[in-house]
This record gives structure tokens, sequence and C-alpha cells, in this order.
């Protein structure tokens, strides 16, 4: 591997949106904080807003992926990642869904499903945090690895 392609500038660019993303994350969580204190109201609509900008922000982030962006640099240069990568893509329907199914829930008006919604949030969170993580190492990996050209 070229000293070049250890420093593509995409590898960068990926980082710094997956950065972003955990940012915007971290934001909504601290928010979360006043909902499931406050239960129903003002806040779960504020909430149920946020986890709906939070889902076309991921929604971007996986198209850009899926469609040959970030993934496909990786695996055009390490392509015995291809089953990480795909296995990593298909966890993303569901992540869009469980968001839809989260904003849902907080524009009910009932008076529980406000706090109850806040543990679905916190798993739901976790496992994309745990996600991006992997995202984050396979990119690492495939961009840093050593073909062994010069032994």
């Amino acid at each position: 591997m070229t000293e070049s392609t250890r420093r593509d500038p995409r590898v960068g660019d990926l980082l710094a949106e997956h950065q972003e993303l955990m940012r915007k994350i971290a934001d909504i969580c601290a928010f979360r904080g006043d909902v499931c204190e406050l239960g129903v109201g003002p806040k779960c609509i504020e909430m149920a807003d946020r986890v709906t900008d939070i889902r076309r922000l991921l929604e971007h982030h996986f198209a850009v992926e899926e469609d040959g962006g970030y993934m496909g640099n990786v695996l055009a240069i390490a392509p015995q990642f291809t089953e990480q990568a795909t296995e990593l893509c298909a966890q993303h329907a569901a992540f869009l869904q469980t968001l839809d199914d989260l904003e849902a829930s907080l524009r009910t008006p009932e008076s529980d499903v406000c706090t109850s919604v806040c543990g679905d949030f916190d798993t739901f969170i976790s496992d994309l945090q745990a996600h991006e993580h992997r995202e984050n190492n396979l990119i690492q990996q495939a961009f840093n690895q050593d073909d062994g050209a010069g032994d």
C-alpha cells in the first residue's frame, strides 16, 4: 500500500462525519435526560422532532455508505472486508426503523409512553455507537493495512 493511500483524505472525511454524528447523538442524549425526568408534554414532542432530525442524518449517512461511498473506497483497496461491510450495511434499515418507532411512540399522548421510550432510546444509542465503532475500525484497518510491498 502506498503512503498516499494510507493518508487518503476520504478516511479523514468519514471519521469526521462519524464524529459529527456522535456529537449530535450526544446532544440528543443530554436532552433525553429532561424528557425522561419530566415525562409527557412539550419535551416529548421536542424529543420526537430531534429523533426525526437524527433519522434524516442517519438516512443520508447510511445512503452514502451503501451507494459505494466510503465503504466502496474501503472495499476497493481491501476486498477481504466485504463480508464485514455487508453485515454492517444490512443493519442500517433496522436502525432507521427503530428511530421511526421511537418517534411515533414519543408523539403518542399516553402518559407513560414518553418515559418508557427512554430505555428503548438508550438501547438504540448503544447499538448505534457499537455499529459506528465497528465501521471506524473496519475503515482504519483497510487503510492502514500493509500489503507487504517492498518486503
